[in-house]
């Protein structure tokens, strides 16, 4: 099973901007075998139930889903609450199918300040909203320095960064990006 996130990593000002947005969200996901599964967010008002929130994430009354409250190096995330099944074993050969999937939303980044932010954050697909140890910053929530790279942590996140990186290499040194990371 999979899990749909929206994962937030400011470590500071990106999420004092970052969900004082709407966000619309949709994963449709198909095959020939079985049927579609489809749901659509317009706001978070009502959906609590739908929503599990960790750490500073929090559904406002006004239907926001805040990612963080504002403060440097800290985490919070949001998973859809359902399972999504991305692997079909419903065919009777050993090998699984994997189910294609589109999701679309709306979001919107709100500086409030001069500074540049934090370092984003990322739409995820996970197989538990579970990510002991997570670290904000460049590792987006998501992993740490110990398991970042480790292949028992399967996670696909698209990221999108709003600073540029301090690190030696240039996997996150231009400000301003999206970009497709695979553990």
């Amino acid at each position: 099973f999979f899990f749909f996130s929206y994962v937030s990593l400011p470590t500071s000002t990106i999420i004092e901007s970052l969900l004082s947005v709407p966000v619309q969200a949709q994963i449709t996901e198909t095959t020939t075998t079985t049927a579609t599964t489809e749901f659509v967010f317009r706001g978070f008002t009502g959906n609590k139930t739908e929503i599990q929130t960790e750490g500073a994430a929090m559904i406002q009354p006004n239907g926001i889903l805040r990612l963080n409250d504002r403060k440097s190096n800290v985490l919070g995330t949001a998973f859809y609450n359902k399972p999504v099944r991305l692997l079909d074993h419903s065919n009777l050969s050993t090998n699984a199918t994997i189910r294609s999937f589109s999701t679309s939303f709306v979001f919107g980044i709100l500086f409030t300040s001069s500074r540049n932010g934090g370092y984003g954050f990322t739409f995820t697909l996970s197989p538990t909203p579970n990510r002991p140890g997570a670290e904000s910053g460049r590792y987006l929530g998501l992993v740490n320095e110990q398991n970042d790279g480790n292949s028992s942590n399967h996670v696909f996140a698209v990221e999108f960064d709003t600073v540029q990186g301090t690190r030696n290499d240039n996997s996150s040194r231009i400000s301003n990006h999206f970009g497709l990371n695979f553990n």
